[in-house]
């Protein structure tokens, strides 16, 4: 969705043969295969909300404890989550997010995921 509406300004100027769409194109693209490459080649850490109680992680340590920070204060489980066997956990939060951006922290020993979601 970030990269579609300036590809697509770009597609459309270089149609209109403006000055530096082209480049502008090509950027974009490579911005979006980056984001590719990263989560599916280089396999780095990545984690999304899947509702409100729901958090899916991806690409962490296989087999461990995971720590979660949202908004700067870690959360408290009373049974830690851990990741399975290629790296990945659906963490069930002890109490529903508000709806909007979150920061998010995500961590194992040696692999983490830093970002924001958005319920």
């Amino acid at each position: 969705k970030d990269m579609v509406v300036p590809m697509s300004y770009s597609l459309i100027g270089m149609v209109m043969n403006l000055p530096g769409a082209d480049e502008s194109l090509s950027i974009g693209i490579a911005s979006g295969l980056k984001g590719v490459f990263d989560a599916f080649v280089f396999k780095k850490p990545f984690a999304y909300a899947k509702d409100a109680s729901t958090i899916e992680v991806f690409n962490l340590d296989a087999n461990e404890t995971i720590t979660v920070i949202i908004d700067g204060s870690e959360v408290s489980f009373s049974t830690e989550p851990t990741t399975d066997a290629n790296g990945n956990a659906t963490i069930k939060l002890p109490s529903a997010l508000s709806s909007g951006k979150h920061d998010l922290i995500v961590r194992t020993s040696k692999k983490a995921f830093y970002g924001a979601i958005v319920v």
